[in-house]
């Protein structure tokens, strides 16, 4: 049994591990891209303190981040897609992508209580997550703005199906629907 847990934790170490080093190398494929055609913004914006997810750094709980970090950075990022009126606004919908995938990578980190069966699924859904923002990011920064709103729709979508899954009920104990 304790084999079997340590093995199941080095799996989860591996898996983290790899999240982070897939995104690198999208990233670099996407550079690629983008410098063959005509890029019209500047490739990974810095995220500043308004509208990014500093709190990905001090967030303590899941939910913590949820509430002051994801929320914020969708909400950004939505405004941004479909409401802002200023030329720069797929500029800003990139510097918020980015804001979004520092917390989406954040709670990675988050020991969630949602047993060991839970967390193959709780690391799909954020890989997902992940893509997702990635594709909004690329399409902001190549000038796409039908694309960026297509892939935020996606981003949607799977905010409610691990919502679904997953629901943080108080900062010590997430419940797991349907079990």
């Amino acid at each position: 049994m304790k084999t079997n847990i340590t093995l199941l934790f080095s799996l989860v170490a591996l898996a983290i591990a790899l999240a982070g080093l897939a995104p690198r190398l999208r990233t670099q494929e996407a550079t690629t891209t983008a410098a063959v055609s005509p890029v019209r913004l500047t490739p990974a914006p810095t995220v500043q303190a308004e509208g990014g997810c500093d709190v990905a750094k001090s967030a303590s709980s899941l939910r913590g981040l949820m509430r002051n970090g994801v929320n914020a950075a969708m909400t950004n990022l939505s405004f941004a897609l479909h409401h802002e009126q200023k030329p720069d606004h797929l500029e800003k919908a990139a510097t918020q992508s980015m804001a979004l995938l520092q917390c989406i990578r954040r709670a990675a980190t988050m020991h969630a209580d949602i047993g060991l069966d839970g967390l193959p699924e709780y690391f799909r859904f954020l890989n997902n997550l992940q893509e997702d923002t990635l594709a909004i990011n690329v399409s902001a920064m190549e000038g796409d703005d039908e694309g960026a709103r297509h892939w935020f729709r996606h981003l949607k979508q799977d905010c409610v199906a691990c919502h679904s899954r997953f629901r943080v009920e108080s900062d010590a104990t997430p419940t797991v629907s349907g079990k």
